[in-house]
């Protein structure tokens, strides 16, 4: 798999894929650019696609988006399409993936929210379900799965949704 960095400019929002080990090549290539630009989004890999979700588009909005690439052998992602958007546009919110499954936690504006979307066999996802919540309201926190004896998921940091911006050190599993 390659590494994918996301750039926000003013005109073009090229995706770029970074060579992965043992590869020749030792530039930079560029991929589809996604269909708007954004940032404050998430992003994720899962059963050989990348997606986008939600975010803050140039005008400032927030999105509900979720576009899909699917990657090539080579590690390429393809061009970009829609699938299935999230219930509320949600921005800084914690991404994962496991079990064939995208979850988001947290975020602005719904800080405690847990959603997931199961991933279909084209890539689409089916629609999105709530979760048991998060203890607390949280932005800008990390979300990882963990596939091993079963499925765990972690949401990790980030800062109080309410007055006063916390940092936060737990960890939720």
């Amino acid at each position: 798999t390659a590494a994918v960095t996301l750039g926000v400019g003013t005109t073009a929002y090229p995706v770029t894929v970074a060579p992965g080990p043992g590869t020749a090549t030792l530039e930079w290539l560029t991929a589809p650019s996604l269909p708007f630009g954004v940032y404050l989004h998430s992003m994720l890999y899962a059963n050989g696609f990348l997606y986008n979700l939600g975010g803050v588009d140039e005008a400032g909005a927030y999105r509900t988006d979720v576009s899909l690439s699917p990657i090539g052998p080579d590690g390429v992602p393809g061009d970009w399409v829609p699938t299935t958007r999230l219930k509320t546009p949600s921005v800084v919110m914690g991404a994962a993936s496991t079990l064939g499954r995208l979850y988001i936690m947290g975020g602005v504006p719904e800080g405690t929210t847990v959603r997931y979307a199961q991933v279909l066999s084209t890539g689409n996802l089916s629609g999105w379900e709530d979760a048991l919540p998060l203890p607390a309201s949280l932005r800008g926190l990390e979300g990882v799965a963990v596939d091993a004896a079963g499925s765990y998921l972690y949401a990790i940091g980030g800062q109080d949704l309410d007055p006063g911006n916390a940092q936060h050190r737990e960890v939720y599993v």
